[in-house]
């Protein structure tokens, strides 16, 4: 079993809490990792032996790109059920939602949640 990761995705989203932040918009990123077999894809050379990550990034962009919800954890939620569906050859995938910048009075670079499906 092997591991494929993507990364710091980044998406300006309409996403959160208060009404300012559905109008303006604010940056989040996103990593995900899948821990599935690599061998089939490593001795084919042929995408479709592989964990098409490029379809990861399109679900992950149209759920970030999409109808704007109040929770971060609704968001992590959706992308996480959505690639555990489309990708059952995945045993494993962990998801890490980061909203920068987030509205409070103290400074904070962002704040992140995370959650693992298993087969």
């Amino acid at each position: 079993m092997g591991r494929l990761e993507i990364k710091d995705l980044q998406f300006r989203s309409r996403h959160g809490y208060h009404d300012f932040e559905r109008e303006t918009g604010n940056l989040f990123s996103v990593d995900v990792c899948f821990e599935t077999d690599l061998a089939k894809a490593g001795a084919s050379d042929r995408l479709e032996d592989a964990l098409d990550y490029s379809r990861a990034c399109s679900i992950i962009s149209d759920i970030m790109n999409g109808p704007s919800v109040h929770l971060i954890e609704h968001l992590l939620h959706l992308i996480g059920h959505r690639l555990f569906d489309e990708f059952p050859g995945a045993y494993r995938i962990e998801v890490i939602l980061r909203k920068h910048q987030p509205p409070l009075p103290e400074r904070c670079s962002w704040v992140e949640v995370s959650e693992t499906w298993k087969r």
